[in-house]
C-alpha cells in the first residue's frame, strides 16, 4: 500500500500501523512507527499526536513510503535508516556489519567502569564490525591507543567511515584471529574485548527473519560441533598478550555459560566473572591475567 497525497498524520500512523502488525508484534510496530516519524519530522510521539491533522508534506510522504515497504521485506529499521545508535553516538551500518545491539553497550559501559580515571591504555577490539565498541573506548578512555581488526573488508571500509564522523583515532587492520601467526604480530594490550560469532547453527531456528536475511552470517554463526571456536583463540592469545593486570571482555552466548566458564578455568586466568544483562542473560564475561 502506498500513502496518498493530501492524507493526514493520523490515517497515515494508523494505516502503517495496521501493515507493519503482519510482521511486527504491536510495541515494536509502535516504537518502529515512532522512529520514522522522529527520522523524517523530527516529532516525538507526543508531538507526532498534536499534528495528527497535518496534511504530510510530499516529500516526507514519499520517504515515508520508501521506508514501509523496506520494513515489510523484514529488513531491519537500523538498515533502512542506514544507521544505528550506540553509547550516545550515531554509528552508520550496512549489510557488512551487525547491528550495535543494547547488550553491547552493556560491555562497554563496563569497560570504561572498570577502567575510569585510567589513561593510556592499549586496547583491541577483534572482530569490530562497524567499530561500535573500538571508536566508543577511544572516545571514554583518554589517551587510549585503540587497534581494531577484522575479517571483513566491508566491515573494516564501514568501522572507518564511523571512526572519521566520530572523530575518534582508532588503528583498523584486516585479520583473521584464528590465523596464529597473523595475529602473533599484533603486540601486546591492556583490554582485549571481542563479540565473536557465538550462535549456534540450531539455534537459527529461533532467529527472525530480519537477523537471518540481513545481517553477515560469518559475524553471527558458529558450527553446533565446536561453538566455542573463538572464544578458544581469542582467550589462548589474551593468555600471551596481556599485559599483567590486563582484561579480556567478552560478549556471550547466554546458552553457553557453563562450558565458556570450563574453558575460562582452563587456560588459567587469575579471576574471572560471568555478568548477566538488562534482560537476565548471561551475556558478558570478563577475566584477568
Amino acid at each position: 500500500m502506498y500513502f496518498r497525497r493530501m492524507q493526514k498524520v493520523q490515517e497515515i500512523h494508523q494505516q502503517s500501523l495496521t501493515q507493519l502488525l503482519q510482521v511486527y508484534s504491536k510495541n515494536e510496530a509502535e516504537s518502529i512507527l515512532s522512529i520514522i516519524w522522529e527520522e523524517l519530522a523530527g516529532w516525538g510521539r507526543a508531538q507526532r499526536v498534536l499534528n495528527n491533522n497535518e496534511v504530510v508534506d510530499n516529500a516526507v510522504l514519499k520517504r515515508y513510503n520508501s521506508i514501509i515497504e523496506e520494513l515489510l521485506t523484514e529488513k531491519p529499521l537500523q538498515q533502512v535508516l542506514g544507521y544505528a545508535d550506540f553509547y550516545d553516538n550515531r554509528f552508520r551500518v550496512n549489510e557488512h556489519t551487525l547491528i550495535p545491539r543494547p547488550e553491547t553497550e552493556e560491555l562497554v559501559a563496563m569497560i570504561i567502569a572498570d577502567y575510569k580515571g585510567k589513561r593510556g591504555l592499549k586496547v583491541l577490539d577483534i572482530g569490530t564490525g562497524t567499530g561500535c565498541i573500538a571508536i566508543s573506548l577511544a572516545l571514554n578512555l583518554p589517551d587510549s591507543k585503540v587497534t581494531a581488526v577484522d575479517i571483513s573488508m566491508g566491515a573494516l571500509a564501514m568501522a572507518k567511515e564511523n571512526a572519521k564522523d566520530l572523530n575518534a583515532l582508532v588503528e583498523f587492520k584486516e585479520l583473521d584471529i584464528l590465523a596464529v601467526v597473523e595475529r602473533e604480530a599484533l603486540g601486546q594490550f591492556d583490554i582485549i574485548v571481542s563479540n565473536p560469532p557465538y550462535v549456534r547453527e540450531s539455534e537459527k531456528a529461533m532467529m527472525r527473519k530480519n537477523v537471518l536475511d540481513y545481517e553477515p552470517h560469518t559475524a553471527l554463526f558458529v558450527k553446533d560441533e565446536d561453538p566455542l571456536l573463538f572464544y578458544e583463540a581469542i582467550s589462548t592469545f589474551a593468555k600471551q598478550h596481556l599485559n599483567e593486570g590486563g582484561g579480556l571482555y567478552f560478549e556471550t552466548n547466554q546458552y553457553l555459560e557453563k562450558e565458556l566458564s570450563e574453558l575460562i578455568d582452563k587456560k588459567e586466568f587469575k579471576e574471572y566473572t560471568l555478568s548477566k544483562d538488562l534482560s537476565d542473560n548471561f551475556r558478558m564475561l570478563k577475566a584477568f591475567v
